[in-house]
């Protein structure tokens, strides 16, 4: 599964997994990797307009456009974590090209790599309390 941008297209990373380990298939999204080294990024191509930092910015305050990409990404990252472990990106971290992304996982790659060791063989919890 290799990315390709273009069309007015950017891609969405949720986040990087080592390589070798599976790939989630995610019936969430249309989800792609793009390798580097030891390293795979979970992308999705988006429409740069949906996407743009005007656009973006005023769409960020809508908790109806919000929460459903919450939603999303937070699925996509579950789905990979059954796997192994995943490094996530933050909501809505684009990237304009593969070049772009595959730049940025040169930049940071022992810092992945010693995240990800971190997180080899742990789970997420959460805990939600309600107060009355």
């Amino acid at each position: 599964m290799e990315a390709e941008v273009g069309g007015g297209q950017v891609l969405y990373l949720y986040g990087v997994v080592p390589s070798g380990q599976p790939l989630p298939a995610s019936d969430v999204v249309p989800l792609q990797a793009i390798p580097f080294s030891t390293l795979v990024a979970l992308v999705e191509p988006v429409p740069a307009s949906e996407f743009s930092p005007e656009t973006l910015e005023q769409r960020l305050q809508s908790v109806d456009w919000v929460a459903p990409l919450a939603r999303k990404h937070t699925a996509v990252l579950e789905d990979a974590m059954q796997h192994g472990p995943v490094f996530p990106a933050r909501l809505c971290t684009l990237f304009t090209s593969a070049t772009a992304l595959t730049n940025s996982l040169a930049e940071n790659e022992q810092r992945f790599h010693e995240a990800l060791s971190l997180l080899r063989g742990r789970q997420e919890w959460g805990l939600k309390m309600f107060c009355y």
